[in-house]
């Protein structure tokens, strides 16, 4: 069975059981919802994944390894984005909270990536989607994650809190 670890990561993403696609159109509400400082002051802010065109010409061949080991920082940050979201939306049986998580979990993930060190939310997509096709960068990717869980590198971590608005429903 093939892994491909980003892929369902940059598709899709579970909140309180249910799949929800990323969200095709998003608008700012001016809502923080990280508790680290994440600045973002690139043109993909304010955007979701789905909305973000892929990097040219990343390929295996022209992918170097300082890149992979940002995307994979990346998929982490992620991770925790989604992780935190889950547990908000676990919490709420209101639907209108759920889709607010929804919308602020897919703008909370480009600003992850935009705070991952050497690589852009345009370059992560292009990876993603290349790691997808390419057997070999896949298999890369897969073997430098276990590099690093082998080498029990620690990971930079982003900590998130709940957003004020949410604080007060």
């Amino acid at each position: 069975m093939k892994q491909h670890f980003a892929a369902a990561l940059s598709a899709a993403f579970v909140l309180g059981g249910a799949s929800f696609v990323f969200a095709q159109e998003a608008e700012t509400d001016g809502t923080e919802t990280a508790g680290a400082e994440i600045t973002t002051t690139s043109s993909s802010e304010g955007l979701t994944l789905s909305q973000i065109e892929p990097a040219e010409g990343l390929t295996n061949e022209t992918i170097d390894d300082e890149k992979v080991d940002s995307f994979i920082q990346a998929v982490s940050m992620i991770g925790q984005v989604s992780a935190h979201y889950s547990r908000l939306a676990q919490e709420t049986e209101d639907e209108e909270r759920r889709e607010f998580l929804l919308e602020n979990a897919n703008k909370d993930i480009v600003k992850a990536i935009n705070a991952a060190p050497n690589i852009t939310p345009a370059e992560f997509v292009a990876i993603d989607q290349a790691s997808q096709q390419d057997n070999l960068l896949n298999e890369r990717i897969l073997a430098r994650i276990k590099e690093l869980q082998a080498e029990n590198k620690p990971k930079e971590r982003l900590q998130f809190s709940v957003p004020q608005s949410e604080q007060a429903q």
